[in-house]
């Protein structure tokens, strides 16, 4: 999903980190968890732990696997499988990086249909229940059935489609590599509008997921920008700029808005790939609150309180009234998938396999189980169950 560009194959030494795949920071494994509690200032925040401590709780997630299918393949040896699928009328749609979509039951896990697109898919599909979308590497934006998985329409667009689509009443809206946002007709796929952001000579192989509010459209650009867009007509509502100045890399140039925008009434909570996470008054863009924090993957907003799985394996809890941080835990040396909160307790997993079960009050890990898989698609929660797609195209359903 996040693989560089050809503008940035200089950072190809750091290829995880860039591409959602790397070990971000390494390190050896003792036998302590390692919580750590933030009061006052985000000062602490900052600071660098040289070694990775693997958290060592003493138990098992408590997460009883009911199955595990092959649903789709794996992708080639240095690129992740797309990180979103969804769920609609008991029915699980999926793709895989090589191009294949298919419809699953969400109760067995057993394919109705499986399409092959040969060409590959980075961010993942969307369904309305009628259709299902999906954008793929040659810029298509396409259109299956969702009884059948028969072609209803195909779209040329600028270039790559770099996240899943989003589709909100009669249209369904798609971001390119570019940073053009397009707005379809969701049944015959003719272009309604289209916006044209700012080319940025340095980004990542993904983006976030347009994104509706109650004010219209969100869009997160890899040059740093958020937009808001009237729905219908495409006009600009507002703008915000994530971007932070400095760095001494060009990894820290990206500053790329990766993680799909969180809404809840007023406030729309985004953050970039380079260290900003920020609260936003929806009318206006405004912004209410701003922290150092850096993530890829999309928040979790939890009642008071926004969770935030960052680029460096922490996860962090803030009250998302004024972002003071909670606390901040380390779980891994690697990429973290987004948080979720299943039952009591909030998931989390990585791409070496771990499952970790977290306390949402005091970020103490509650249990971690090691499957040997590689978790690189965000957790669903659907029909009853936590649903995991492993790098290797399994798809896992715990209760």
């Amino acid at each position: 999903m996040n693989q560089p560009t050809c503008a940035t194959r200089a950072l190809r030494p750091r290829l995880w980190l860039a591409a959602l795949l790397a070990l971000l920071l390494g390190g050896c494994s003792t036998v302590n968890s390692m919580t750590e509690w933030v009061v006052g200032a985000d000062d602490d925040l900052d600071e660098e732990i040289s070694t990775y401590v693997e958290p060592t709780p003493g138990a098992p997630t408590g997460l009883q696997r009911a199955w595990s299918h092959g649903v789709v393949g794996s992708p080639d040896k240095y690129m992740p499988q797309p990180r979103h699928f969804e769920e609609s009328g008991g029915a699980l749609f999926i793709s895989g990086f090589q191009g294949d979509v298919t419809r699953v039951d969400a109760a067995t896990g057993r394919s109705s249909w499986d399409v092959d697109l040969d060409t590959p898919i980075f961010g993942g599909v969307t369904t309305d229940g009628a259709r299902v979308y999906v954008g793929d590497a040659d810029g298509h934006a396409i259109a299956l059935d969702a009884a059948t998985g028969a072609e209803v329409w195909r779209e040329r667009l600028s270039t790559k489609i770099s996240s899943a689509p989003m589709v909100q009443g009669e249209l369904v809206f798609f971001q390119t590599l570019d940073n053009r946002i397009y707005a379809l007709n969701a049944a015959t796929g003719k272009r309604v509008w289209f916006h044209g952001g700012s080319p940025s000579p340095l980004s990542m192989m993904g983006a976030a997921s347009p994104t509706a509010f109650s004010h219209g459209i969100l869009a997160g650009y890899s040059t740093g920008d958020v937009h808001a867009f009237e729905p219908q007509t495409g006009k600009d509502v507002w703008d915000r700029n994530l971007t932070v100045i400095g760095g001494r890399t060009e990894l820290d140039l990206l500053q790329d808005v990766d993680a799909d925008p969180v809404v809840s009434g007023l406030r729309i909570y985004v953050v970039s790939h380079q260290g900003r996470l920020m609260a936003i008054y929806a009318p206006n863009g405004a912004q209410v609150w701003q922290s150092r924090l850096s993530a890829l993957r999309t928040p979790l907003l939890d009642g008071a309180r926004l969770y935030v799985a960052d680029v460096e394996g922490y996860l962090h809890a803030l009250s998302a009234e004024d972002g003071t941080p909670l606390w901040k835990t380390r779980l891994s040396d690697g990429m973290l998938t987004a948080p979720t909160r299943f039952k009591d307790q909030i998931i989390v997993a990585d791409d070496s396999g771990r499952r970790f079960a977290v306390d949402p009050a005091s970020g103490r890990v509650l249990g971690m189980d090691k499957s040997g898989e590689s978790y690189q698609a965000d957790p669903l929660i659907a029909a009853g169950g936590l649903y995991l797609l492993t790098r290797d195209g399994d798809l896992e359903r715990f209760e």
